[in-house]
């Protein structure tokens, strides 16, 4: 009886107040939502660049490269309606794979964040971040 009361109820907010889960609309927010917790930041390529910025299928996460600070690059995550960022270095990842289905599985070396998996679905942007975390790892 709870699990059915509890179960309707999350559907009536859902459908009350519908599905508020941010997405990045492009690559110029991207950078920005990242440039407003790293301020410093420089994506390559410029501020809008579409080439810096490598877009998950679903528009709820992505990589960018960075010019600056060297050696580092950049994640962006949809998570409810606010987004989390980070700026990672080479160091910070353990391993990585892009799997069969498009989706590139990143294990890092923090427990805050140990685990992003980015779909990229059939788009070339997969090989992409394959090759940027390869250059970042070396």
């Amino acid at each position: 009886m709870v699990v059915v009361g509890v179960g309707l109820s999350v559907l009536l907010v859902r459908w009350a107040f519908g599905d508020n889960r941010a997405r990045l609309a492009g690559s110029a927010e991207t950078i920005d939502i990242l440039r407003t917790d790293y301020p410093d930041i420089r994506a390559a390529g410029g501020k809008g660049s579409a080439d810096a910025v490598l877009m998950a299928e679903d528009h709820h996460n992505a990589l960018i490269r960075l010019e600056a600070p060297q050696g580092h690059f950049g994640y962006v995550q949809a998570f409810g309606s606010k987004y989390v960022t980070r700026l990672l270095q080479g160091s910070d990842v353990r391993n990585y794979r892009l799997h069969g289905d498009g989706v590139l599985r990143i294990h890092l070396a923090d427990f805050s964040l140990p685990r992003i998996d980015i779909t990229f679905g059939g788009s070339k942007q997969g090989g992409q971040a394959l090759k940027l975390l390869e250059e970042m790892t070396k």
